[in-house]
């Protein structure tokens, strides 16, 4: 499963958080995204927010919040969402 393949089933799965079977699934693609780095440096913006907004259903879960993590820090690294920080934090006097 690609990037977006991921947070395709991520997404269908949120839907039935409270299932064993689903948060076992989902502990697993969460482990993918955090050891295969090309898996999140494959989805695009669509992708990476499909993906926070259902790994946020299982905040309980350690895998869940490292995946969630591991893609902020995908999300902050990008070049134009840290310039665009660092001028909204560190405005011009």
């Amino acid at each position: 499963m690609d990037g977006q393949h991921v947070a395709n089933a991520l997404n269908a799965f949120s839907k039935w958080p409270a299932s064993h079977r689903v948060s076992e699934a989902v502990r697993c693609l969460a482990r993918r995204l955090t050891s295969e780095p090309q898996l999140c440096q494959s989805m695009d913006g669509q992708n990476v927010a499909t993906a926070l907004n259902a790994l946020s259903k299982w905040p309980e879960e350690d895998k869940a919040r490292d995946a969630a993590l591991r893609l902020a820090e995908r999300v902050s690294s990008e070049p134009s969402c840290a310039s665009r920080w660092r001028r909204n934090m560190c405005p011009m006097p």
